[in-house]
């Protein structure tokens, strides 16, 4: 804080990821002088309110998309198939086959239809899967069978074979899958959450695993991280865990310095920013 009042920018590049980052991001956007912030990736939940008519904020929202995309649906090919269990066999040197059923024709229900989102879906249609979603403003989308308000949610899971998590964490989102939302689900049922941590109800999750209620997850965020090594789901077998990684090619830091870049040509040319978030947009 006392750095960036010394230097008095005008826009600061945000990217700094790692557990004091929230911190140097309140920084930044509170310093006087700084009249543009943009986040080095999408989530910003991390900021809190800002004064929407002293500064502005964007983001770097779709820069990464297809590479999540990739991630998971990989997590979706690794959940049908078992993985999990061959790599525990693995480790026990048990030779035992395990039968799966094709991706084809199963269903998946994507929560919140942003660019990840659609993304995602536009991956499983290409391997035969009949994608679906809820979102916020539902509208018509080329590959997706059925678009619904995200508030039919529960009504809306009982059909899905994978449920896959694509919202923001906000006001509204937040604990947006929980108890009834498990329950809901049929048994067979794969669950994959690579948005935030915050939007699940983390011990109502636990809960459905261990009881079998769904079948299994694929968890790449936490609302704790890193995840203390006590947590339950370590010991879960029905869960695969990745560190926060689902976006994280090489290249990322330079892939976002380009739209900032682009959007610092359009600001000194007095054009209208790329990603520009709402300040009134509830966060948490």
């Amino acid at each position: 804080g006392s750095e960036l009042d010394a230097w008095q920018p005008e826009a600061v590049f945000a990217v700094k990821r790692g557990a004091d980052s929230a911190d140097a991001f309140k920084a930044a956007i509170a310093c006087p002088s700084v009249r543009w912030l943009h986040v080095g990736g999408v989530g910003y939940d991390h900021l809190g309110p800002w004064d929407g008519d002293r500064v502005v904020v964007t983001n770097s929202a779709g820069v990464l998309a297809p590479f999540h995309a990739e991630t998971v649906v990989g997590a979706i090919f690794a959940l049908n198939l078992n993985f999990a269990a061959y790599f525990a066999q693995k480790q026990q040197r048990v030779w035992q086959e395990r039968g799966f059923t094709s991706l084809a024709g199963k269903s998946l229900l994507i929560v919140g239809l942003g660019r990840i989102g659609k993304c995602v879906a536009a991956l499983a249609t290409k391997v035969g899967m009949k994608v679906g979603a809820v979102t916020r403003t539902p509208q018509r989308h080329d590959g997706i069978e059925r678009i619904d308000a995200i508030t039919r949610l529960n009504d809306i899971v009982p059909e899905a074979d994978f449920i896959s998590l694509h919202v923001p964490l906000n006001a509204e989102t937040h604990r947006l899958i929980g108890a009834k939302t498990f329950r809901a689900m049929k048994p067979e049922a794969m669950f994959l959450n690579t948005s935030r941590g915050g939007v699940v109800d983390q011990a109502a999750l636990v809960a459905a695993l261990q009881s079998k209620q769904i079948a299994a997850a694929y968890l790449d965020v936490f609302e704790e991280e890193p995840l203390p090594a006590t947590h339950p789901f370590w010991s879960l077998e029905n869960v695969i865990i990745t560190p926060h990684m689902a976006d994280s090619v090489p290249d990322w830091p330079q892939r976002f310095a380009l739209l900032f870049s682009d959007n610092l040509e359009r600001r000194l040319s007095a054009k209208p920013l790329l990603n520009l978030l709402d300040a009134g947009t509830p966060t948490r």
